[in-house]
């Protein structure tokens, strides 16, 4: 499927992402490359990206690009989808975030450069469109907020290995590497700390949660975990291989020490987990929803939502994101 681009290019830069504040004058070589064939906005935070997408889109903009990261896209994409749920342009994220997740599914160069001199230059491209997920998230103050992401991590190692992973200097696959070992060897008894790490990755979060309308018989859950696409973390773990457009993977149940190490693996090769009271598997919905009178802080595409209660996450649209697999720039 093709479409034109004859309209002109959008760039949402986050200022405050590691990689700009890193390299200051990136931005304003982003802004060079569009030139008079696009506009760019650097937004402040996130509650102002609304704002700079509707400006954009009253400039005839129907290619979008975010520059920041797997966060930096989720916010490009649900304004996107906010302010044109019909008929939404094109997106995509550049290269060079902390996890790289999203932009590792798609066929938008590696280079922040050519990619939007591609999006420029091409008289056409096809469409390539990636999975989603939609969550439904309720919060303890009884507001309700829906949202489209890639991946979800609800509680138990998921959550606890990015909190340790955001908290790091160094991230990419260096900072997986170093969590994961730290795990390990703690495991084996090489960390000097009889095991606390390892059980402080592991230790559950307590739901309720309902696959398909079937409510697992567990209340603590070391794995709570949807996705949509099949991704590497930091370049090194691959997670989510069974996802199929409409049919989110979704990862839920218990997993004790040993089977953690077993499935290591698993997680460096791409393939399903497995465990004795663990579900992992695609589906069609799954609901979790917090002990009574606790919250929790599901994050989806690396970014948290606190005070919630309840989330609920199904397939969400196709989003169509540019391909450019036949230009010439590398990828």
């Amino acid at each position: 499927m093709n479409a034109p681009f004859d309209m002109r290019a959008a760039l949402i830069i986050n200022p405050a992402s590691r990689k700009n504040l890193g390299n200051p004058e990136r931005s304003a070589r982003l802004e060079a490359v569009l030139g008079s064939g696009g506009f760019a906005i650097r937004t402040q935070d996130p509650a102002s990206v609304l704002a700079a997408v509707e400006t954009l889109l009253n400039r005839d903009c129907e290619v979008f690009f975010s520059d920041g990261g797997d966060g930096a896209y989720h916010y490009l994409l649900n304004a996107l989808y906010l302010l044109r749920p019909e008929n939404p342009p094109l997106s995509a994220p550049l290269a060079g975030g902390t996890v790289n997740g999203i932009w590792s599914c798609t066929r938008t160069p590696a280079s922040a450069a050519a990619a939007l001199n591609a999006a420029l230059a091409l008289p056409q491209a096809d469409i390539a469109p990636l999975a989603s997920l939609r969550a439904e998230l309720e919060f303890a103050d009884g507001r309700v907020l829906s949202r489209l992401c890639f991946s979800a991590v609800l509680g138990g190692l998921g959550a606890n290995f990015f909190d340790r992973y955001y908290a790091r200097s160094r991230r990419g696959a260096l900072g997986a590497l170093a969590i994961a070992s730290g795990g390990v060897l703690s495991a084996l008894g090489l960390r000097g700390d009889g095991g606390a790490e390892l059980r402080s990755l592991l230790t559950p979060g307590r739901f309720r949660v309902t696959l398909d309308e079937r409510e697992m018989s567990l209340s603590e859950f070391q794995l709570l975990n949807a996705g949509a696409l099949y991704f590497r973390i930091g370049g090194l773990f691959r997670v989510f291989p069974l996802a199929r457009p409409g049919r989110p993977q979704f990862q839920a149940g218990a997993l004790s020490a040993s089977e953690l190490l077993a499935n290591l693996p698993n997680v460096a090769l791409g393939r399903a987990l497995s465990g004795a009271q663990l579900f992992d598997g695609v589906g069609a919905t799954m609901s979790v929803r917090a002990e009574r009178g606790a919250v929790f802080s599901p994050m989806l595409d690396g970014e948290y939502y606190p005070d919630v209660i309840r989330a609920t996450v199904t397939a969400g649209p196709p989003i169509p994101t540019p391909d450019f697999s036949s230009a010439s720039a590398p990828r």
